[in-house]
This record gives structure tokens, sequence and C-alpha cells, in this order.
């Protein structure tokens, strides 16, 4: 079942994981994520957030939430 996204994920907090699941580092929107390890499908990377994919660009994604 897809996740669903009610902000913008072009300006998201994206957080990115190696294969087993280590933080690596935190994006500002998917597009600034895809610059970053230089893949050229951000789309790609908006699947892994919603859930349709497992990893794109040798990387698992995951949206980052916030603390309240």
């Amino acid at each position: 079942r897809w996740e669903m996204i009610d902000e913008d994920p072009y300006t998201m907090d994206i957080g990115q994981y190696d294969m087993d699941d280590n933080f690596i580092a935190s994006h500002k929107g998917i597009s600034s994520a895809a610059r970053a390890v230089n893949y050229s499908t951000p789309h790609n990377i908006f699947m892994c957030i919603r859930g349709q994919r497992a990893h794109a660009g040798g990387y698992k994604w995951k949206l980052l939430q916030s603390v309240k």
C-alpha cells in the first residue's frame, strides 16, 4: 500500500540511508537528494518515500519526520 504524502516532495526533508538502514545524510527535497548522489532520476527517490520502491541510486530514502 502506498503512503500518502500531503506535502510537496521537492521541499520535504529526506533521509538518505545505506542498504543496512544506517543514516547517512538529510536533504531538503528529492531534487537536492538526487543531486547530492549524482542520481539522474529524482522520481525514483519519490517512489521510495511513497513505499513503491525499496531503494534508488544505491540508497534507501525516507521522509524525516518532525519531532513534536
